[in-house]
């Protein structure tokens, strides 16, 4: 029984370390403040838009 809950730990683990991984490269507070592109990155999440490198990842 103990081998099953580490075995679920090591996958939680490893899928939390990946999901943080792919957004890394995104600056948040860069996109919040600014309106413009706030609006580019929301268009392309919802591929109304053209997407950048990073609009891309995040979607």
């Amino acid at each position: 029984m103990k081998s099953v809950f580490v075995l679920l730990f090591v996958i939680a683990t490893a899928i939390a370390q990946k999901s943080s991984i792919n957004y890394d490269n995104v600056d948040v507070d860069m996109i919040l403040k600014n309106n413009r592109v706030l609006t580019n990155y929301i268009k392309c999440v919802l591929g109304e838009g053209a997407c950048t490198a990073e609009g891309r990842e995040l979607k």
